[in-house]
């Protein structure tokens, strides 16, 4: 029967091996356990947006990106066209390497220090999963263009999710997409005389304007509507162009999938 201070007869044992009193190996180490790839985290660790391939785009704006290279674990530059795409684009390649980073490994070494009547260390090494969690990330929000260039109107600002949570992190938000008024300065012709207007005096007579009709949309920054009126005093050789007036209407902006 084994005893409790580890030996039994001329046996030495200590939870893993034992050995006669007379044997040669009695002081050498004998086992040793290591842990491989611990400098290669695991796949299933990189969030799903950076193991997308760069997308330019539909547009052709040309501008530098940076997208996170999941086989060589870096970020790197791309020629971005400045709409659409995916996810896996940023605007720095910090912003990239932290929305991309994979979680912390830590790794402890510890000796099993058992001295039974002599018998010799056995050094084990093991590998220990440091399981923090890890917050959600979100960049700052991005304003657009105001929807209207005179008087009160709405433009969106958006965010993106850099870092998704683990392990019980912080979660994301749920709105990404946010609708704010602003305001576009009004000069005193700007709603009344379109781009195609008089410089010059008109010597055309006019009758009065007719109503505005109805906005060309309901939604949108492309939004307009229009009034006309015609000539009193046609004259042969005479073109009288001022008689259609245009200004863009103060409505939403169009709803944007997320």
């Amino acid at each position: 029967m084994e005893m409790d201070d580890g030996f039994e007869g001329e046996k030495f044992c200590n939870g893993l091996v034992c050995l006669d009193s007379d044997d040669p190996c009695l002081r050498i180490p004998m086992i040793e356990v290591v842990v491989c790839g611990h400098d290669q985290p695991s796949c299933d660790d990189l969030p799903v947006i950076c193991r997308l391939l760069p997308n330019p785009g539909s547009c052709r704006n040309g501008t530098n990106r940076w997208y996170y290279n999941a086989k060589s674990r870096e970020c790197a530059i791309f020629a971005y066209g400045g709409c659409l795409g995916n996810e896996n684009n940023f605007l720095s390649r910090n912003e990239c390497m932290t929305a991309c980073e994979t979680p912390n490994y830590g790794y402890q070494e510890y000796q099993s220090q058992e001295n039974f009547r002599g018998i010799g260390n056995i050094p084990i090494r093991d590998q220990i999963l440091a399981d923090a969690s890890r917050d959600c990330q979100v960049s700052h929000w991005e304003r657009g263009p105001c929807n209207v260039t005179c008087g009160s109107g709405f433009r969106v600002k958006t965010r993106r999710i850099l870092r998704y949570p683990m392990n019980g992190g912080k979660p994301c938000p749920r709105k990404l997409i946010r609708y704010e008024r602003c305001e576009g300065s009004c000069s005193p012709q700007q709603d009344l005389n379109p781009s195609w207007g008089p410089t010059q005096p008109d010597p055309c007579h006019y009758s009065l304007w007719s109503n505005w009709s109805p906005c060309s949309a309901t939604c949108g920054s492309y939004s307009v509507q229009q009034r006309t009126r015609y000539v009193l005093n046609p004259s042969p050789g005479i073109s009288c162009t001022h008689r259609v007036e245009e200004r863009r209407c103060n409505v939403m902006p169009c709803s944007v999938e997320s």
